[in-house]
């Protein structure tokens, strides 16, 4: 009679390094992909935030400033039409939201700018701005153009530093004609970087791929979501 309560067999060291093996292979097809998903829903939430910060600030600058429409923006340009140089924008974008928005944020300075990068040949190439972040660490750039542009970085100096994938562009357009430029609705003081002819997905998307800067627009599209279909890797 065979002893029921006898030792079961154990595994081999085959057995255990062939389990180990389908093991590691697992791992590596799937952890990329959840690191990949997580890093996503991590960016997103961040523009999410800085998005909502930006807003309510809008809407507590009025009570004191008045309607955001009316909000004194200097050119960006200058008399001959040309645009002004960055240090120059920088300095615009700061003193505008020195006086309309940084009131109603909790911020820090994480650089004054003021220095300049030069190339091998002593030309100089930039210059470097003011950087300013919120309390979760996201760093933004004011910087004037058409509208007050609002330059995110999402990790500060971690690359890879590119537009769609660490950094994206959002806009707040005190003027309506810009607002209708670039929302099609007056009503829209801020948003993600696009343009009014951009009203559907496809078109969004189109406009993401042909122009990095102006996924900002998409992302928010999509409800604050890194699509599947999102055409640039993060």
């Amino acid at each position: 009679m065979k002893n029921r309560f006898a030792l079961a067999k154990g595994f081999t060291l085959a057995e255990v390094l062939i389990t180990l093996g389908i093991i590691g292979i697992v791992a590596a097809i799937t952890i990329p992909g959840v690191m990949q998903n997580y890093k996503k829903k991590a960016a997103a939430g961040r523009l999410k935030h800085f998005y909502a910060t930006i807003i309510q600030a809008i809407r507590l600058s009025e009570i004191d400033n008045g309607p955001s429409e009316g909000w004194e923006k200097v050119s960006f340009k200058l008399e001959d039409g040309t645009a002004k140089d960055d240090k120059t924008r920088y300095d615009e974008g700061y003193i505008f939201l020195k006086k309309y928005i940084l009131p109603y944020i909790k911020y820090s300075i994480i650089s004054e700018g003021g220095e300049s990068t030069y190339n091998e040949e002593g030309i100089k190439i930039a210059d470097d701005p003011l950087i300013l972040a919120l309390l979760d660490g996201t760093q933004f750039i004011p910087k004037n153009g058409d509208c007050m542009d609002l330059h995110v970085d999402l990790n500060g100096e971690k690359g890879p530093n590119s537009f769609a994938r660490d950094r994206f562009i959002f806009i707040l357009c005190p003027s309506m004609e810009f607002r209708n430029k670039y929302f099609g609705n007056e009503n829209t003081a801020f948003s993600g970087k696009t343009y009014f002819r951009e009203k559907t997905r496809e078109e969004k998307l189109t406009g993401c791929k042909n122009d990095p800067t102006k996924c900002s627009g998409l992302i928010q599209f999509d409800n604050w979501e890194f699509r599947k279909d999102y055409p640039y890797k993060l």
